[in-house]
């Protein structure tokens, strides 16, 4: 008798289960995709080795593309991680990060936590978890220079606000010591420059960052280049601020004995200079240009009260100390102009604007 076969109805969602052939036609068009998927990966792999990661990436995306539709999860993983790859060669870190976290979350799905883990899942964590890194680290560095820029044009509240809002992000995010010690040296110029006279008192914590910046990179010093040379430069830096800090008693002495001269005081400038060149000989020496400073001061207020021989006694003394220092020429020139005044033994007005050899 003739076998009578029945027409499997048609469904939307695909073919019937119940249809083995259209069963096979599935299977077949799923191991097609495969297979294609592979032979893209294949390619792409032989590009990239050439260097071409811009085309390599394109072929890795057709290979994503195929495993995607073909259902075939632990390829699509690895081919996510592979296109991540690319990404980061050519600098976009962003878009890496993304891929290797989907392949993170399709791996995550498979695989329960725990020994059975493959491989590929912890290189996918790792690789996100770089990305992250590099990403925060592109956002400090950008920070940095901007900061840079602030400081130089003298916003300097504005480029430290910008230097402590990058801090977390290079601890944190970045997780990168040396990149974190730039920004402390950075942030201590922001305290070193809060105010144009060196009385600021930003100073002791201008110290106090360069400190945490040196200790954060001692473990990299002579194994890493740049920790290296940023040594060096916290070294210098640091030696600077030292020698301001111990200088800033003695400048808050010389701006008193300013105020006394700007107010025609001179025997309380007198009193204030004595005072100030006392200091530094004990903290900074004879021969610090601080003490020529305070010198010069002595001999103007004992000028403006006519002690021409204690004028000419202080003002000889500065002028030797300050022409050690060359550095110091404006100082060195006032210095100049009042002991040729002291020398001349005359009164502040007997001459007209000016005395003989200011010009």
């Amino acid at each position: 008798p003739a076998k009578i076969t029945m027409k499997t109805p048609f469904h939307s969602a695909g073919a019937s289960c119940e249809d083995p052939g259209a069963e096979r036609t599935v299977t077949s068009i799923l191991r097609q995709l495969t297979a294609e998927a592979r032979q893209w990966q294949i390619d792409a792999q032989r590009i990239m080795l050439a260097g071409d990661f811009a085309t390599a990436l394109g072929f890795f995306r057709n290979a994503l593309a195929k495993a995607q539709a073909a259902g075939e999860t632990e390829l699509e993983a690895e081919l996510h991680n592979s296109c991540g790859c690319m990404l980061s060669k050519i600098g976009n870190k962003v878009d890496a990060k993304m891929h290797y976290l989907s392949a993170v979350a399709i791996l995550e799905r498979i695989y329960e936590p725990g020994p059975n883990e493959p491989e590929l899942l912890f290189f996918s964590r790792h690789n996100a978890g770089e990305m992250q890194r590099e990403v925060h680290g592109q956002t400090v560095n950008k920070m940095l220079k901007e900061a840079s820029a602030l400081i130089k044009e003298g916003c300097i509240m504005q480029a430290r606000n910008m230097l402590e809002e990058a801090l977390p992000f290079a601890e944190h995010g970045a997780k990168d010591p040396i990149l974190e010690a730039e920004l402390l040296n950075q942030l201590a110029w922001t305290y070193a420059k809060e105010k144009k006279q060196p009385t600021g008192c930003g100073i002791p914590t201008g110290i106090s960052l360069l400190k945490r910046a040196l200790a954060l990179i001692a473990p990299f010093v002579e194994r890493n280049e740049t920790a290296d040379k940023l040594t060096h430069i916290l070294d210098k830096n640091l030696e600077h601020f030292q020698e301001v800090e111990r200088e800033r008693p003695v400048w808050l002495l010389l701006n008193e004995a300013d105020g006394f001269i700007s107010t025609n005081v001179h025997e309380h400038c007198e009193a204030a200079a004595s005072k100030a060149a006392a200091v530094y000989r004990k903290k900074l020496g004879a021969d610090h240009h601080l003490m020529a400073y305070a010198l010069n001061r002595l001999g103007y207020s004992q000028l403006m009260m006519h002690d021409f021989p204690g004028a000419r006694k202080s003002l000889r003394a500065a002028r030797v100390i300050i022409s050690k220092w060359p550095d110091h020429a404006q100082e060195a020139r006032v210095i100049g102009f009042c002991l040729a005044w002291a020398e001349a033994e005359r009164q502040q007005g007997d001459w007209g604007i000016l005395p003989p050899g200011w010009l």
